[in-house]
């Protein structure tokens, strides 16, 4: 029996729809950033796909190095160095604000690692460069009321002695006081004004027997070699505040 002859398919040209990618230039799906023309002047298909394939595989690198930010703020992984380890960034609502604003923005993994590292490593001195900024604005202001250093020194010794009286009718440490109010000339001024109302006892734990401990604590707490851990003084300087804190708060015989 002879072979049957394979039947031909008729080709039916296809006619692109108005408005398709392939009407007029075919090439069109591919992105102009990744066209190469020969030297023809004509597209170069071959060149182009090389092209378009090595941006596909630096993509790809930089996807598995998180070179590229996550689908989802909560994606992110949070780096902190050993010392913020217990902290629950996870439940602090302004650090969850920061990781979607720096989602919006395209961080990356790394970055957020980068930025988060040198600013938690960096923390503790950065809010001592502010309280002594903030102390030293604080002396400037009072000095422009109490110019002579005789009379600065009473006034200050008599904030601290109502500071002190305040807090402890409040019920509130002076240390606590002092970390929310030390710092407001305005505050100073007023416990200025009413230290001297306050009388004074012979009692070793009256507001005046401090004053003086109080003056040590508050040189030593502003001083280089107490604030920085590198500092040759550091060691003496935390034992010398230990000893501060001793005379201040003595321990009650049983």
């Amino acid at each position: 029996m002879a072979d049957e002859p394979t039947p031909v398919v008729p080709v039916i040209p296809v006619v692109p729809a108005e408005g398709s990618a392939l009407v007029g230039n075919p090439f069109d799906f591919v992105p102009e950033k990744f066209r190469v023309n020969g030297a023809d002047g004509k597209f170069d298909m071959t060149a182009s796909a090389r092209k378009l394939e090595e941006h596909r595989s630096l993509l790809e690198k930089r996807v598995g190095a998180n070179e590229i930010p996550p689908k989802d703020p909560s994606e992110y992984k949070i780096n902190a160095p050993e010392k913020w380890k217990e902290y629950k960034f996870a439940e602090d609502p302004k650090f969850q604000e920061f990781l979607k604003a720096a989602h919006a923005s395209g961080y990356t993994q790394k970055q957020i690692d980068v930025g988060l590292g040198h600013i938690l490593s960096n923390a503790e001195d950065m809010a001592d460069g502010m309280a002594e900024l903030k102390t030293s604005e604080a002396v400037a202001e009072l000095r422009k009321t109490w110019k002579e250093d005789g009379v600065f020194k009473e006034n200050t010794q008599n904030a601290q002695r109502a500071s002190m009286y305040v807090a402890k009718k409040i019920g509130m440490s002076f240390e606590d006081v002092d970390k929310v109010l030390g710092n407001s000339p305005v505050f100073i001024r007023l416990m200025a004004a009413l230290g001297p109302e306050i009388k004074e006892d012979s009692s070793p734990n009256s507001a005046s027997s401090h004053i003086d401990i109080e003056e040590q604590i508050a040189a030593l707490r502003a001083s280089e070699g107490y604030n920085k851990s590198n500092h040759p003084e550091h060691k003496v300087a935390l034992a010398k505040m230990t000893e501060l804190y001793a005379k201040k708060f003595p321990k009650k015989s049983a």
